[in-house]
C-alpha cells in the first residue's frame, strides 16, 4: 500500500488477500504477546537478580569511601592536635601565660 501499487479497496479484493491480511495481524499480535511475556520475563530477573548485586556492589564501594574518610579525619585531627602541641610548647607562648 505504501508504495503505490495498492490500495485498501484491491487489497481486500479476493478471499487470499483476505486471509494473507488476517494471518499477518495475527502473527503481530502474537508477537506482541511474546513481547510483553519477554518484557515481564526481563523485568522479573532484573528485579530479582541484576539489581541486588549491583546495590550490594555500589554498597560496598560506599562503605570503603566512607571508612577511607574516616581515617583521612582520623590523621587530620592528629595533625591539628600536634600543631597546636608545638604551639604551646613554644617558649614565648609559655612564658606568655604565665606572665598573665
Amino acid at each position: 500500500m505504501t508504495a503505490g501499487r495498492k490500495t485498501v479497496k484491491t487489497l481486500l479484493k479476493t478471499e487470499k488477500d483476505a486471509g494473507s491480511m488476517n494471518t499477518k495481524i495475527e502473527n503481530a499480535e502474537k508477537e506482541v504477546e511474546a513481547l510483553g511475556v519477554l518484557n515481564d520475563l526481563i523485568t522479573i530477573y532484573l528485579g530479582e537478580t541484576v539489581v541486588p548485586e549491583f546495590k550490594a556492589r555500589k554498597f560496598k564501594i560506599y562503605g570503603k569511601i566512607v571508612q577511607q574518610f574516616n581515617v583521612m579525619q582520623i590523621n587530620n585531627a592528629h595533625q591539628i592536635a600536634s600543631y597546636w602541641s608545638n604551639i604551646l610548647q613554644n617558649p614565648n607562648i609559655k612564658t606568655a601565660n604565665e606572665e598573665g
